[in-house]
């Protein structure tokens, strides 16, 4: 982030601030504790803007485009939706100069290849496989969100990923970043011969700011998961809010400035404080926090990432040697996952939900609930329960051994 600032923006301070400020979205941060494609998707598209803007200066920096473009869909299909924001900007800005980036895309396929050896042995087959994979209809993904207090069982409306980013990302920094895309765009269409290089860069990176998010807008297009799918739109929002800053406090002298920045950044590290270890829980205060959010029906959280090493270890307190555990969803996965590390004891049985049971483990993600989970939370003490900040989060609750669980039609 840094060093885009350096590079492209022409503005360290700038490149510095969308630093700070991206590391400190509560969302992003607690996705850097997972394991996970999304994360590392994120980091290789930054990457690949990067090389495509050093790809119009310099053949090396095409060649690098060409081969990162390469590892995007290998990463996830939807690094190969990539190229779109980039070329978009060079069609536009730089014409003569992108046709080197074009040329170079074809090693994208090549290290596309290269970098799967499961690919190898039948590299056509592999390919028509992954496409037709993602292209059939039958593969549609779907999971039932909770959307303003309305259940999606395929997919919410065309307003959930702009919704979503403008609630996750930290007020201050959203506000910055608005204030940075709108004198950005503002002085594009300054009468002059010649467009201010910087204004251009920041084009640049309000195309890609905005770019997953009119992706998934179509309702066709599966969307879930909260900011999951859009992570990498996120450096770009913390770019543009560096640039904001930067504008907003050009005319004070160097003492005034870093004094603001480092109010604005205690203040949204406190809230990041705030919100540990559940940082996948966070909403600002457009909705009135999690709490808010919870009212207003959204997801409060996805990935049941209340199983903290204390839930688990409460858990082993409190069940009896040889219980029968269910839980709803694909937690259950997890759950087998989590006994395999050593989190939970090995005499548990962990059974599929809807097999006779003696406790079930809820977490609050309702678009996953089935009605009968959904009484037991809003209705049951659980033996084992997790609230934060007024939000129940998850919940042991006993069963009557051999009860079977109410399957929902």
């Amino acid at each position: 982030m840094f060093w885009f600032g350096v590079r492209f923006l022409k503005n360290p301070g700038a490149g510095f601030a969308a630093a700070v400020f991206l590391v400190l979205m509560p969302r992003m941060f607690g996705h850097a504790h997972f394991v996970e494609t999304d994360l590392m998707l994120c980091a290789v598209y930054f990457a690949a803007a990067c090389a495509f803007l050093w790809g119009l200066e310099s053949r090396w920096g095409s060649v690098a485009f060409g081969i990162i473009m390469g590892i995007l869909p290998a990463v996830k299909f939807t690094g190969l939706f990539a190229f779109a924001p980039f070329f978009l900007y060079g069609i536009l800005f730089e014409r003569r100069k992108t046709l080197r980036n074009a040329y170079a895309l074809a090693l994208a396929p090549l290290v596309f290849f290269a970098v799967q050896p499961m690919y190898w042995h039948a590299p056509l087959a592999a390919a028509s496989g992954y496409f037709g994979h993602f292209l059939d209809p039958k593969a549609y993904t779907t999971i039932t969100t909770s959307y303003f207090g309305k259940l999606y069982p395929k997919s919410p409306p065309w307003t959930y990923p702009a919704v979503i980013t403008a609630l996750v990302i930290p007020l201050p920094t959203l506000l910055l970043a608005v204030a940075g895309a709108v004198a950005s765009v503002s002085r594009m269409f300054k009468p002059s011969e010649e467009k201010p290089v910087v204004s251009k860069i920041c084009v640049f990176v309000l195309f890609n700011a905005l770019f997953l998010i009119i992706l998934f807008s179509p309702e066709r297009v599966a969307k879930y998961d909260g900011e999951r799918l859009l992570m990498p739109i996120f450096p770009f929002w913390a770019l543009l809010a560096g640039v904001g800053f930067q504008i907003l406090t050009r005319r004070f002298n160097v003492f005034v400035r870093a004094a603001a920045f480092v109010v604005i950044a205690v203040m949204i590290a406190t809230a990041v404080y705030q919100v540990r270890p559940f940082y996948l829980c966070y909403y600002n205060c457009l909705i009135g926090g999690a709490k808010g959010a919870e009212r207003h029906g959204m997801d409060v959280m996805y990935w049941g990432e209340a199983f903290t090493p204390q839930f688990a270890a409460r858990i082993n307190e409190k069940i009896p040697p040889g219980a029968r555990i269910a839980t709803i969803g694909y937690f259950s996965g997890n759950l087998r996952y989590f006994q395999q590390m050593g989190l939970l004891r090995p005499d548990l049985k962990i059974v599929d939900y809807g097999q006779d049971a003696d406790f079930l483990l809820a977490f609050n993600r309702n678009g996953v609930l089935d009605p009968f989970t959904r009484y037991l939370m809003q209705n049951a003490p659980p033996i084992i329960g997790l609230k934060w900040k007024g939000i129940k989060l998850a919940g042991v609750y006993l069963l009557k051994p051999g009860l079977r669980f109410y399957r929902a039609r």
